[in-house]
């Protein structure tokens, strides 16, 4: 896969929500239902990112060989804000299914209507072809129906990253982060290329909470995403609320100093985003910092140990970091990790987990 495609792929799933490469069987039900409704031969529903248009979902086609005319459909949305119906006589299209005799099928037209955002911005289009010109009286009905479709494909975009996201912070929640960490561990395992990960704490919050209450506690959480989020801008990065007043990253292609050096410019910046801390152990006038612990998996690692393992050895990272003075960095070794086939854990390593929630804040 290309750098550019892989970006693309990452855009859309930042933006929207959506990891392509997996079988969206909710889009791919409403993709079948804009076919059958309209009696297309074939759908797609694709998504515009900066780096292009990628074809997420497609009924009777793979997404990868969605035809020209199609595509060309669906940039003209994106450009004009606008449906369009057009016809395509010499256009072909390869069928997935294996027991189709011939594989290449006339398209006579197609037909495609813009996908919104909450702000009413066109972020994708959904696409119909037919295997006959389109005539005029078939436009209105194709266009309603389509446009019913359109709004199940608005709906589910916007349950999908209502269900993604933090409700508080903005960020990623722990239900992505086990998703995405798990996604860019096959990548670096496939590319053979590093992989970092960070779990920040935040320094005696619980003494912040009882001292300024939950209100005062919540502005503290957001500030604190945003110090990440301000450090964390590179493509395919990926920040998480992940738990409490606990936060993730994951950095693709990431070797342990270049983790490091993030780690410590996240821990500079929430320090300097100087939120006052009401009932620091150390005494007034004090601001609230992060505990940062930090480890990296790269090809030495990936067929010895698991994602459950990298999180282990960070959480321990972590772990010294608070028991060294807190607002600093530690970073997690495999020398003196235990050894297990993935899938697996020690006693050791799944203590460490299971302690996440437990430890000294």
């Amino acid at each position: 896969m290309t750098d550019k495609r892989e970006r693309l792929e990452q855009e859309v799933f930042d933006l929207f929500g959506i990891q392509p490469g997996t079988t969206d069987y909710n889009l791919y039900r409403i993709a079948r239902l804009a076919a059958l409704g309209t009696s297309s031969r074939y759908s797609v529903i694709t998504m515009f990112a900066p780096s292009g248009t990628l074809p997420v979902v497609a009924y009777n086609v793979n997404p990868d060989e969605v035809d020209l005319s199609m595509l060309s459909s669906c940039q003209v949305v994106q450009r004009t804000g606008q449906a369009v119906f057009a016809a395509s006589p010499s256009g072909v299209i390869r069928r997935s299914e294996p027991d189709i005799s011939s594989d290449l099928l006339e398209i006579g037209s197609v037909a495609a209507v813009p996908v919104y955002d909450a702000g009413k911005k066109v972020v994708g289009a959904l696409c119909v072809a037919r295997s006959r010109i389109l005539s005029d009286l078939d436009a209105p009905t194709i266009k309603t129906i389509l446009n019913d479709c359109v709004r199940l494909v608005e709906d589910s975009m916007g349950m999908r990253r209502d269900a993604m996201h933090d409700g508080l912070t903005g960020l990623y929640n722990r239900r992505t982060f086990d998703q995405q960490i798990e996604v860019e561990w096959r990548r670096s395992l496939r590319d053979r290329s590093p992989m970092s990960l960070l779990i920040l704490d935040i320094d005696e919050f619980k003494a912040f909470n009882d001292a300024a209450g939950h209100i005062a506690g919540d502005n503290a959480l957001r500030r604190v995403a945003c110090a990440i989020t301000q450090r964390v801008r590179r493509a395919g990065d990926f920040a998480c609320r992940f738990g409490g007043e606990e936060f993730a990253v994951i950095l693709p292609s990431t070797d342990i100093e270049s983790a490091l050096l993030m780690a410590q410019s996240i821990r500079a910046n929430v320090a300097a985003a100087e939120i006052e801390h009401p009932a620091h152990p150390n005494g007034p006038g004090r601001r609230v910092t992060v505990s940062i612990g930090v480890a990296t998996v790269d090809e030495r690692h990936f067929e010895r140990y698991s994602p459950e393992q990298l999180l282990a050895l960070v959480d321990s990272a972590l772990y010294r970091a608070k028991a060294n003075g807190r607002d600093r960095v530690e970073a997690g070794t495999w020398d003196a990790f235990p050894e297990t086939k993935p899938g697996t854990e020690t006693a050791e390593s799944s203590s460490v987990g299971r302690n996440r929630f437990t430890r000294k804040q």
